[in-house]
This record gives structure tokens, C-alpha cells and sequence, in this order.
């Protein structure tokens, strides 16, 4: 097999690959209707590990790490869709409310202040807002001492747009202590 037969080979696979992940973002989008129904969690830390550890199964070292990365992005951007549905279905908890009003009435960006619980992951939590093409000027560790307790000031093109509104409704969600600082 030459390297244009390999190469139509790939774009065979991709298109595969492409209707299997629709097909998950159309699941994702009925697991997110059942958590609407049931007032249930989007983030299940345990359900995601569990999935983590198993998934390699079968498969040689060498491809097993990259696929778990490549499950761990499907994962994360299936729960950014999910937070986004949710946002626009149902009436948030009130706390909710008032900082996404608080967002949009303010004409500057604040910073976003948060602790990280100890089943995630700062990487977790920033790839929310990279993911979503919302850019950071700076992260700062709080106090040392207290470990886990971030601020981070958002880039100044930052949209306070729904892509922003859905970001801050899933860290508020998966983060501890969420708070804008003016």
C-alpha cells in the first residue's frame, strides 16, 4: 500500500469516526434531557474514571494512553454541550441567575475565582474555557498554603456571549467557592 492508498484509507476511518461522534453528541443530548428530568448532576467524576480505567482495555500500551486522551476530550466536550442544553432549558438555581446577570449588566470582565474539588482538575477546568475559544490573561495560585484556590482573569476580546454564559454555568458547576470578582 502506497502512501495515497494509506492516506484514502485515514479519510475512510475519519468519516467513520465523524457519524460515530454525532451519534454520541445525539446521545449526549438524551442523557442531558434524563439529568434535566431528574435534576441530576452533569459532572460525574466516578462514571468518567470508571470509563478512563476500562476503555484502554484490549488495546497495546502504546495506543491505549492516546485513546484514553482522545475519550477524556469526548467526554469533556460531551459535558460542555450538555451544560449548554441545560442552560437553555430549565431556570438555574438562583445563585446561577444572578452571575450570569451580573456578567452581562457589567460592561468589564471580572475575574473568575474558584477552588478546585479534589475529584477534578485544574487542566479539567481551564480546558472548559479553552474548548469554548474564551481566551486567560493570568492565573494565580490564591494562597499557597491553601492549595486548590485559583483566580484567573479572562483575555480582554472575551464575549459575553452564550458560549461565556454556558463556560461559567460549568464551572460554577464543577468548581467549589465559584465567584466573579469585580
Amino acid at each position: 500500500m502506497n502512501l495515497e492508498d494509506t492516506r484514502r484509507q485515514i479519510d475512510r476511518i475519519d468519516g467513520e469516526m465523524k457519524e460515530l461522534f454525532a451519534e454520541r453528541m445525539r446521545m449526549s443530548l438524551q442523557v442531558a434531557k434524563v439529568k434535566a428530568d431528574t435534576k441530576d448532576q452533569v459532572y460525574k467524576p466516578v462514571r468518567e474514571q470508571d470509563m478512563l480505567n476500562t476503555c484502554g482495555e484490549g488495546l497495546s500500551q502504546e495506543v491505549a494512553a492516546p485513546y484514553r486522551a482522545l475519550l477524556r476530550k469526548i467526554v469533556a466536550i460531551s459535558r460542555e454541550y450538555q451544560y449548554s442544553k441545560l442552560l437553555s432549558w430549565q431556570a438555574q438555581p438562583e445563585e446561577v441567575s444572578a452571575l450570569l446577570q451580573e456578567w452581562t449588566s457589567r460592561p468589564e470582565l471580572p475575574m473568575l475565582e474558584f477552588s478546585v474539588p479534589a475529584e477534578n482538575t485544574l487542566g479539567a477546568v481551564l480546558s472548559v474555557l479553552d474548548d469554548l475559544g474564551i481566551g486567560l490573561k493570568s492565573l494565580m495560585l490564591m494562597n499557597p498554603a491553601e492549595s486548590g484556590r485559583y483566580r484567573l482573569t479572562l483575555a480582554e476580546d472575551t464575549a459575553k456571549d452564550e458560549k461565556a454564559a454556558a463556560a461559567l454555568f460549568q464551572l460554577w458547576s464543577e468548581t467549589e467557592a465559584f465567584a466573579l470578582v469585580w
